[in-house]
């Protein structure tokens, strides 16, 4: 395929900005096309720390992006368990809207099921746990420090 000089031209500006993935996509050609026309535009390829510094940039961007989503659809769910609820039934062979005042309990367990494994993978695109767990030795401690503070109090109650 023919590239005009001003395809060629866009192509170049892209990859300065966004890189020659970006660019390829936009213009329609190869990566290694890219990279040809940047010869031709005096302009030099970047190395492979400022590619990688780039699409790390990118990756984090993409991330918040993400996590700003998620909670955005989380909300969404618990709003709906309190806004009109709307249902298609088939009448006749005909969709017909069916408009509730609110939602069906089944259908209020569905909006804060998906809430809550929306918050659940914010979390996780967070870095924060999404469990707990207790070890056994954590456990015989608690039950140890509770059963000598019962000891405690029972020898208290005695010599008074």
């Amino acid at each position: 395929m023919e590239y005009t000089v001003e395809q060629k031209a866009e192509a170049v500006r892209l990859y300065r900005e966004f890189g020659a993935e970006a660019a390829s996509k936009v213009i329609g050609c190869s990566r290694r096309q890219v990279y040809r026309w940047l010869g031709s535009h005096n302009v030099t390829a970047k190395t492979t720390d400022e590619r990688r510094a780039e699409t790390e940039t990118h990756h984090t961007e993409r991330r918040e992006e993400l996590r700003q989503l998620l909670l955005d659809q989380a909300l969404d769910m618990l709003h709906r368990m309190n806004e009109m609820h709307v249902e298609y039934r088939e009448v006749d062979g005909q969709p017909e809207q069916v408009m509730h005042v609110v939602p069906a309990p089944a259908d209020c367990k569905n909006y804060a099921t998906a809430a809550a494994i929306l918050v659940d993978k914010y979390r996780l695109a967070m870095g924060e746990a999404t469990a707990r767990t207790h070890s056994r030795v954590d456990l015989e401690s608690d039950i140890d420090s509770e059963l000598h503070r019962t000891v405690q109090e029972w020898k208290q109650q005695l010599s008074t």
